[in-house]
């Protein structure tokens, strides 16, 4: 009897739990993917033009960049063709990822080919709280898994009973995006990085799967990053007064060229400043000073994925690319590795975000070939 009890009680409460969980969560809409923002987008003013048009490049400023060199993959990815192809640039300065798929969404047909290259402000703008990391971790959790997953597609409802709900950032997808004015210590930065590679995992599968379910060929591009640029900031774990002070002499010895005393410094100070962005910068540097430039690479990607400020893309970002279209069947042009697939020197790059012209117009042959061999598949 007593056990029988027990058992009713708790299936109660058990019961009680999951409707009150309901009904708080009842005013938010059902939904599959638990994004902690909210996109809207209204159909554009160009939409014909986009609609005409055989290749489409999205992205931020990246992809702006990329577009004006457009007339030179368009004519070689012409080849064979009986019409020449016309390319439409809907790439924004500032725009995340999960703007562009708004507006990919937005769009009743899309062109045959569509062309992805951002990844380079991806925080410019709020869209989630770092409050509530652990409600969007745990979120995530549920929906990398495939049984509940499958439940949620066959019964929407089931998304209000197993995700907890985060305040929704809502964001006007016409207007351009807004500056964060929000300041993030170190430590809350390490946090907002975090999230953000989490959903931008996410997002990228989301912006291939959409594509290729319109019909269309994706063609996803990896960054181009200055690993030669310092980090701008140095997480606050990792760093000290001491840490700082040794710097200082690591970075005099360079000036004054004794780069050998320079490097010995930088490698033993990099065990103790374990995850130390502006350590490994000049442990990277100093490689490439003794001639290890596989070594030195290898090290400035480290430095680049721990900078604790978002003013650029991130190795991270690309990996979750490559990643991401190895895994779905889409095409991938490894920008950033042809920036620096031979010897590599401060001559790579333009300013701290654009390579060189050069590495473009290699960038587009590979890319004209991609455009040629996709168009007459869809033609």
């Amino acid at each position: 009897m007593g056990n029988k009890l027990y058992t009713t009680l708790f299936a109660l409460g058990a019961f009680i739990l999951l409707v009150t969980h309901y009904l708080d969560n009842y005013s938010h809409p059902e939904t599959l993917i638990p994004y902690p923002y909210k996109v809207s987008y209204g159909l554009p003013l160009d939409y014909q033009q986009i609609s005409d048009s055989n290749v489409l490049i999205v992205g931020d400023r990246m992809g702006k960049y990329f577009a004006k060199f457009k007339d030179l993959f368009l004519s070689e990815g012409s080849k064979n063709l009986t019409t020449t192809l016309k390319l439409y640039d809907w790439s924004e300065d500032n725009e995340p990822i999960y703007r562009t798929i708004a507006k990919l969404k937005a769009l009743k047909k899309l062109p045959p080919i569509v062309i992805y290259h951002g990844a380079s402000t991806e925080l410019y703008e709020t869209h989630f709280n770092v409050s509530d990391k652990k409600i969007i971790k745990d979120n995530f959790e549920i929906y990398k898994d495939p049984v509940l997953v499958s439940a949620m597609m066959a019964l929407p409802f089931l998304s209000r009973l197993l995700y907890s709900r985060p305040q929704i950032i809502t964001i006007d997808g016409n207007s351009p995006a807004k500056e964060s004015d929000e300041i993030f210590a170190s430590a809350k930065m390490q946090i907002n990085m975090e999230l953000k590679y989490k959903l931008y995992e996410t997002e990228v599968e989301q912006l291939i799967k959409l594509v290729q379910k319109r019909k269309s060929h994706p063609i996803l591009v990896t960054t181009p990053i200055n690993y030669l640029e310092p980090a701008k900031s140095t997480c606050a774990n990792a760093t000290t007064p001491s840490v700082e002070s040794k710097l200082d002499e690591i970075e005099q010895l360079f000036s004054n060229g004794d780069y050998k005393t320079a490097f010995v410094e930088a490698d033993e100070l990099s065990k103790v400043a374990v995850g130390n962005s502006k350590v490994l910068f000049w442990l990277g540097k100093l490689f490439k000073y003794t001639g290890n430039n596989r070594a030195a690479l290898k090290t400035l990607k480290t430095s680049a994925a721990l900078d604790c400020s978002s003013w650029r893309g991130s190795p991270i970002f690309n990996a979750i690319i490559s990643k991401k279209t190895k895994s779905l069947g889409a095409k991938l042009l490894d920008f950033d590795s042809i920036v620096y697939q031979q010897y590599w020197n401060e001559d790579l790059f333009l300013d701290s975000i654009y390579p060189n012209n050069q590495y473009y117009e290699q960038a587009s042959e590979i890319m004209s070939k991609y455009i040629n061999e996709l168009v007459q598949t869809k033609m």
